[in-house]
């Protein structure tokens, strides 16, 4: 039952409050150096996430690649 309540909010394009703290808690705070990119699987959630923390996120390119796990193996060495 959690799973599915879990799954529907992430799928629901929303960054439900419990994210946004776990976010801002664990991400480094991006500066004029250092830009902080997060990849998200799904496109409503990377706006959300975007739009409530400000945070640069990345929803296509290697991203799917890296949830499919398809090229993980050139992260390892």
């Amino acid at each position: 039952m959690v799973h599915a309540v879990l799954y529907s909010v992430l799928c629901s394009g929303v960054c439900h409050p419990d994210l946004q703290t776990f976010l801002e808690t664990n991400l480094p705070k991006s500066s004029k150096k250092e830009k902080v990119l997060l990849g998200v699987s799904d496109s409503k959630l990377a706006a959300a996430i975007a739009e409530a923390n400000g945070t640069a996120c990345l929803h296509t390119g290697v991203v799917p690649e890296i949830v499919r796990g398809k090229h993980i193996s050139h992260l390892v060495s």
